[in-house]
């Protein structure tokens, strides 16, 4: 993985980014009228989106990057992935948390600190059955420690474990608290309230993804951002006649607006 970006010193900041890479799906290949994805892909993918965040980091003057993962692997949930695969679950994995270190040691000479966490996704599930899975297998639930061991001598990044309910990752962006879930457990109508009824409080944003669009909605004041997929529509989209390019929807959290601004990222 080649990254073409230069060290960048910023002072005086007064905003951070919130940065999904969500829906990875390491070890499909697709190639379909749509869409071409594979491991050569996904590492063009992170390049340009380095390139972006970067880009974008200079222009607000951010300083420091959270960034919130979920479902990093293809898996194996439904029948046809099995087809698409060409990565078992252990190379997907290896594969991927490979990639996203190479992508974390990049960005860490960009910003002041880089925090990394993680929503598990129903795609990294150890089993193909939903109802026959134990809660927290979840190879998603692997990437933290296996990335703080990777990235020990980056004394500027920082891998979170989610202490409360490890399917939601909690934290504060300067004064704004955010929530970062899959999504296949919430909708956008309801994860607000969701959030509200868990915890006895909203958060101020609500990061998800699983349905492979950037969008935004505004519930109960909670903005709630859908960040998009970062492999695109494979065969199991396209039979069900859902179509996308691959996005993500990069924030830009201030002091004083709290969410100020979305990039809508196209690969």
């Amino acid at each position: 993985m080649v990254f073409n970006t230069d060290e960048v010193k910023r002072e005086n900041s007064d905003c951070d980014l919130l940065i999904p890479l969500f829906d990875i799906h390491a070890g499909i290949q697709i190639d379909n009228y749509w869409n071409v994805y594979n491991g050569d892909v996904l590492a063009e993918r992170l390049a340009h989106y380095l390139n972006r965040i970067v880009e974008i980091a200079v222009r607000h003057n951010a300083k420091d990057a959270f960034v919130v993962m979920s479902e990093l692997l293809s898996g194996l949930i439904h029948p046809l992935l099995r087809l698409e695969n060409n990565q078992d679950l252990v190379d997907q994995f290896l594969m991927v948390t490979d990639y996203i270190g190479q992508f974390l040691m990049e960005l860490s000479a960009h910003f002041e600190n880089v925090q990394v966490y993680v929503a598990p996704g129903n795609h990294s599930r150890m089993t193909p059955k939903k109802d026959e899975n134990i809660e927290h297998e979840n190879f998603d639930n692997l990437v933290i420690p296996f990335l703080q061991a990777k990235l020990q001598n980056y004394k500027n990044i920082t891998c979170y474990t989610n202490n409360v309910e490890q399917g939601i990752a909690m934290f504060n962006v300067r004064d704004t608290r955010v929530c970062a879930v899959h999504g296949d457990k919430d909708s956008l109508n309801s994860v607000a309230d969701n959030m509200r009824r868990m915890f006895k409080f909203l958060p101020d944003v609500i990061l998800t993804g699983h349905r492979h669009t950037n969008a935004l909605k505004t519930d109960y004041d909670v903005k709630i951002v859908q960040s998009g997929c970062l492999s695109g529509s494979d065969q199991y989209c396209v039979d069900k006649r859902l179509k996308n390019r691959p996005e993500q929807a990069l924030c830009v959290i201030s002091e004083t607006e709290g969410l100020d601004c979305i990039y809508d990222i196209k690969f």
